[in-house]
C-alpha cells in the first residue's frame, strides 16, 4: 500500500535524509521503519512498562538478598575480604 504525504518542509526532508543516511537506509526504508515504530508505539510502551516493573522488583529482591547476606556474614564473623580473597 502506498502513502503520499504532500507539503513536507524542505528542512524536515533534509533531516530525514541525514538520519536515513546515518543508518545506511534509503529515505523510503527509513520512513517505512518509522511508520512501523509509530504503529507499534502502544505495544512498545506496554513492554517498557512491564520491564520497569520487573526491574523494580528485581532491585527490591537484590536489596533484600544483600541485607540477608550481610546479616549472615556478620553473625558468622565472615568478612567481605575473606569472601573475595577465596575467589
Amino acid at each position: 500500500m502506498d502513502i503520499l504525504i504532500r507539503k513536507v518542509p524542505k528542512n524536515i526532508v533534509v533531516l530525514i535524509d541525514e538520519k536515513s543516511k546515518k543508518m545506511g537506509l534509503s529515505r523510503e526504508e527509513f520512513l517505512r521503519e518509522q511508520l512501523r515504530l509509530i504503529s507499534l508505539d502502544s505495544e512498545i510502551k506496554k513492554v517498557q512498562d512491564r520491564e520497569a516493573i520487573m526491574m523494580n522488583r528485581l532491585i527490591k529482591v537484590i536489596d533484600i538478598n544483600t541485607k540477608v547476606i550481610s546479616s549472615f556474614m556478620k553473625e558468622n564473623c565472615i568478612s567481605y575480604e575473606e569472601v573475595f580473597d577465596s575467589e
